[in-house]
């Protein structure tokens, strides 16, 4: 992974819950980056125009006269623009600028990127952790109605997102820096256990049931803070892919040489063709049944990363239309 896509990405994973239409422009002046506010504010998917000119599409016809209003020294515009139907909207074009046009002295060196996005990142989760911890004390502190209720838990789901992308943000940082694991005696079947509880919010808000199948103890050596990661990205995704009143289960199975953890979901499945390039960076499974389903294809290779470094192996199946399990092996030595 190399530091343009690094900050590409934080920059998608950033502008997604944006109010303002955010849109970005590559020096070829292809659409690079189209954020959901800008698929509401133009009724057009990201799918749709993603990789293709401003004035390929008749509906971005206001983008690209706003796109050439940025002057060579700058690298956005922002304004305020009537949208056919009536509708105001404000709506930011970005010039993003390939590493090729940069002059050698400008950028930060390559290792000081991830210490720099590491810090800027974290800073961000303090306000995030003290916002989220309010929230789940409404309801002790004053009884809520039923729709006051939807409200609060709407929230909780919306907070437990983004610490999901800051989480990613701080993962792809180690990814880009040292990737050291701090090894330790860990309780894996505990740690699988303590992780499903954070998401449970989350697959009563999906309408999934999370069913766990796990011994009460098994204590390997690992990076307990890693694994969490890579345990919340294959659940969290068996979730999101799941129809409301579906199930995921978690299994957890313990041999004299390995664990091996296990997601399965009934959900939309995955094609063939997909399949061996799921856990390569930034591969999305693009279909019609996939496109409004947020996601930066970092999760799953943040995955493999985190278990190749613990000397394990990561494994999927899938069936269309029928589900699929996800999971890995640990070494228990």
């Amino acid at each position: 992974m190399t530091t343009r896509f690094l900050s590409h990405t934080a920059l998608e994973m950033l502008v997604r819950t944006s109010a303002d239409a955010v849109i970005a422009v590559d020096q070829g002046g292809q659409v690079c980056l189209f954020n959901p506010a800008a698929e509401h504010a133009f009724g057009v998917h990201a799918a749709d125009v993603m990789w293709s000119t401003l004035g390929h599409h008749p509906a971005l016809a206001p983008l690209l006269a706003l796109y050439r209003q940025i002057a060579p020294d700058q690298d956005s515009v922002r304004a305020v623009l009537t949208l056919p139907s009536g509708a105001v909207c404000p709506v930011q074009v970005l010039r993003i600028i390939s590493q090729d046009e940069i002059a050698p002295a400008d950028p930060p060196p390559p290792n000081q990127l991830p210490q720099m996005m590491h810090a800027i990142v974290h800073d961000l989760k303090l306000p995030l952790s003290a916002a989220k911890s309010f929230i789940d004390l409404i309801p002790a502190v004053a009884p809520l109605n039923e729709k006051q209720a939807g409200f609060a838990h709407r929230a909780q789901n919306s907070m437990l997102s983004m610490s999901n992308m800051i989480n990613e943000l701080l993962d792809m940082a180690w990814m880009e820096g040292d990737g050291q694991l701090h090894l330790a005696p860990t309780d894996f079947c505990h740690l699988v256990h303590h992780t499903i509880g954070q998401l449970e919010g989350y697959a009563q808000y999906r309408g999934v049931e999370l069913d766990v199948s796990s011994p009460s103890e098994c204590v390997i050596t690992a990076d307990e803070r890693r694994l969490q990661s890579a345990i919340m990205n294959l659940v969290g995704n068996a979730i999101k892919y799941s129809p409301n009143g579906g199930l995921v289960q978690v299994v957890v199975q313990i041999e004299p040489q390995q664990v091996t953890f296990q997601v399965i979901d009934h959900g939309i499945g995955i094609a063939p063709e997909h399949i061996g390039h799921l856990f390569q960076h930034f591969y999305r499974a693009q279909n019609p049944d996939t496109r409004r389903i947020e996601g930066t294809g970092l999760g799953l290779a943040i995955v493999k990363t985190i278990v190749d470094k613990h000397g394990g192996k990561v494994f999927v199946e899938s069936e269309l239309g029928q589900g699929s399990t996800f999971g890995f092996t640990l070494p228990r030595v």
